[in-house]
């Protein structure tokens, strides 16, 4: 396979975190083995290589290539060589190319003892099963708030219901708070993660910095398209008319973009349509017209949703709703800690206890994580723009400094799929940008 200038750079650079970043089809797979094959290539052997993907098909096509290019050094190497592929070949089958709960799993087994509570015989929980324990231990703790005796904490929790749930069904609560202990856990620490959520609820100021900074970005996207349509109407030698009212859109929202609440309150950036005159070309015109129209549409999906009050009625429906938060905030944490300790009653644990625990293990043992991070020369992960904030936070455990080598594309991230946050790809890629043209960080 022949690679791009860029390709190859990521390939040989070493020292630092590497992120490549390209579209579909475009070989970032097929750049992550060649980068394995080319430190084998350094005397390094597979084993010291951690590969992570996040499905089994994707680990065994990826050992797979791994192999057959071992194969292939193995039949072209010199004599004095051949003995290390050799060894290669004899170290991949068990070498670490597999998914990242695997490979937390296999942690765990090997150093449960420095996990107090933590029982060496656990299992892993099928997901129907665990999807049956917790709703069964779902619906028994709402039930408890139903007869609660103390009245004030049984008002809160008529108040949540009526919020979440309707006259005859808490579906709607208990999906909520299943969605937030799910959430929570990708955060990593679902208590902390709640109680800082709860706070931020409740600080106005956030919520105004947030409406604004997002209103004002879609207006720059907004922005951006009109220039670009006014450079293409002058490139194809466009009607005036047309240009004009590009241009008093472009005047309007230049000005919106600055603008604060009650600026946005009152908003129509878009004026009337001037008439196209008989010598325009009528083609081009209606092109532009319908241009504008997905403009216009975009603004009223999502700018002026955010906008249909004073902030100052804002403020009263984040007052009043703030107690009712509250309350689904503490339920949440109460029923994590109870599906936590039913889990270990029985010795198993589900995909994301694997995650959890293996971050406990290597933070509350900096001693065994600067261990892994000796003995791995780098960590691999196949499509990252997949990954979570707890997933992120275990490959820096595993990786330590300079020893990240990610590829993805965030235009293929499947958001809420394993909850997935493509903004950490985003940040990662600007961070790396910000100080290498390449998007390669050392």
């Amino acid at each position: 396979m022949n690679f791009t200038k860029e390709q190859q750079s990521a390939i040989d650079v070493r020292g630092c975190n590497v992120l490549v970043s390209a579209a579909a089809g475009s070989g970032k797979t097929g750049v992550l083995t060649e980068r394995i094959v080319s430190r084998l290539k350094d005397g390094e052997n597979i084993d010291e290589l951690l590969t992570l993907t996040f499905t089994r098909a994707a680990a065994g096509e990826m050992k797979t290539r791994v192999r057959q290019k071992i194969t292939a050094e193995a039949e072209k190497a010199p004599t004095e060589q051949r003995a290390f592929w050799q060894k290669q070949l004899a170290l991949i089958g068990d070498a670490p190319i597999t998914t990242l709960h695997s490979f937390c799993l296999r942690l765990l087994r090997r150093h449960y003892n420095l996990l107090p509570g933590l029982d060496p015989k656990f299992h892993i929980t099928d997901p129907r099963r665990a999807a049956i324990l917790r709703s069964d231990l779902l619906s028994a703790y709402l039930e408890e708030c139903y007869t609660e005796a103390d009245e004030e904490k049984r008002q809160r929790f008529f108040d949540l219901l009526r919020l979440y749930g309707s006259r005859l069904s808490d579906d709607g609560l208990k999906k909520e708070i299943l969605r937030l202990m799910e959430f929570g856990c990708a955060q990593g620490d679902p208590a902390s993660w709640l109680d800082m959520a709860c706070a931020r609820f409740g600080d106005v100021a956030f919520w105004h910095d947030a409406a604004i900074a997002q209103a004002r970005n879609c207006v720059s996207l907004l922005i951006a398209e009109t220039e670009r349509d006014i450079a293409e109407m002058d490139r194809r030698g466009g009607g005036m008319s047309a240009v004009n009212t590009l241009n008093n859109d472009l005047s309007a929202l230049r000005e919106l973009e600055k603008g604060e609440w009650q600026d946005f309150l009152s908003a129509s950036p878009f004026g009337r349509k001037a008439p196209r005159r008989k010598d325009e070309d009528p083609e081009l015109d209606e092109y532009m017209k319908l241009r504008r129209e997905e403009r216009k549409k975009y603004f009223s999906d999502h700018v002026d949703p955010i906008f249909l009050c004073s902030f100052a009625d804002y403020e009263k429906e984040i007052e009043a709703m703030l107690p009712q938060m509250e309350t689904l905030a503490h339920m949440t944490k109460t029923f994590v800690a109870r599906y936590t300790d039913e889990k270990l009653k029985h010795s198993s644990l589900d995909f994301s206890d694997l995650e959890l625990y293996v971050v406990k293990l290597l933070t509350e043992n900096p001693a065994l994580a600067k261990e892994y991070q000796s003995f791995f020369k780098e960590v691999l992960v196949d499509e990252y723009q997949d990954i979570n904030p707890l997933q992120d936070k275990i490959l820096t455990l595993l990786a330590g400094k300079g020893r990240l080598f990610t590829v993805g594309d965030i235009k293929q991230s499947i958001y809420g799929f394993r909850l997935a946050d493509h903004t950490l790809f985003r940040d990662r890629s600007l961070s790396y940008q910000r100080m290498l043209p390449t998007k390669t960080a050392c």
